[in-house]
């Protein structure tokens, strides 16, 4: 029996072309239609897990890298990856963790929920084509308070990708003391809020929040009315009920989330 010796680069331009070939869709709501993505490979998932560490707050390292994946995995180049935004973020992670590793996922349980299930294991993948049934989609939306208004959308991944490098990138991983946990939840809140402005308007002046860093845009927004604020908050818990049918599982009074972290690829 003949065999015949490839190099290594034949070998590696076999495994790329794989990359074509084991393709799979991603509904995206932005753009109202279907994508084709590559499944992860070794050193992709290797990358997610080392992300592990990550401060549970901040949660950079993973964001930086998943959006990375995203822009080398997607297979459509009509496709600007730095618009999409975290709705289809959230859809591609799904369907990347679905068709990479498995469509079924098993939550950990704290031993509270053990008393009341000794498993709790979730089909994805229904849930996912169950979602994208209605084509969902979340628009922008303009918020007015006397002479303040505000236009307000999804985070898209390049303000993902700012925040992370300008804030948290380099930021302390330990918290140490109650004020220290204080003030980063209290700095949290207010850089995630920020996320989601895209521009103010007092009276006839207006502003482009995109087009300015982050501290810029977090000292205009520290300064807006409260009714603003209220409104911003009202678009971010609209988008997450939006998300329940997706993300959020029951089994026996035991209610989960699936996670969006480095955790959600562990096989």
């Amino acid at each position: 029996m003949s065999q015949t010796t490839e190099t290594v680069q034949d070998v590696l331009q076999l495994l790329k072309a794989l990359d074509q070939t084991n393709s799979f869709e991603v509904y995206l709501p932005s753009l109202q239609r279907s994508v084709l993505f590559k499944q992860l490979n070794t050193e992709q998932l290797k990358k997610i897990l080392k992300t592990i560490i990550d401060s549970p707050i901040h949660n950079t390292e993973f964001t930086i890298t998943f959006n990375s994946i995203i822009k080398d995995n997607i297979l459509d180049d009509s496709v600007n990856v730095e618009e999409l935004n975290v709705f289809d973020k959230t859809l591609i992670l799904i369907k990347t963790r679905i068709e990479s590793i498995s469509s079924e996922y098993t939550f950990t349980l704290n031993d509270e929920e053990k008393v009341q299930l000794e498993s709790f294991k979730v089909n994805v993948a229904d849930a996912y084509n169950k979602f994208i049934e209605s084509s969902p989609i979340y628009n922008t939306e303009i918020i007015k308070s006397n002479n303040c208004e505000l236009e307000i959308s999804l985070p898209t991944l390049q303000t993902e990708n700012k925040l992370e490098k300008e804030l948290y990138k380099n930021v302390k991983l330990e918290i140490t003391t109650p004020e220290e946990l204080r003030n980063t939840i209290g700095e949290t809140f207010i850089n995630e809020l920020t996320k989601y402005i895209t521009s103010i308007k007092v009276n006839e002046s207006t502003i482009d929040l995109n087009q300015h860093n982050f501290k810029t845009r977090i000292k205009l927004v520290e300064q807006l009315p409260t009714t603003c604020i209220n409104g911003v908050l009202k678009y971010i818990e609209k988008y997450k009920e939006l998300l329940k049918p997706l993300i959020t599982h029951s089994n026996t009074g035991v209610e989960k989330d699936l996670p969006q972290d480095a955790t959600f690829f562990n096989m």
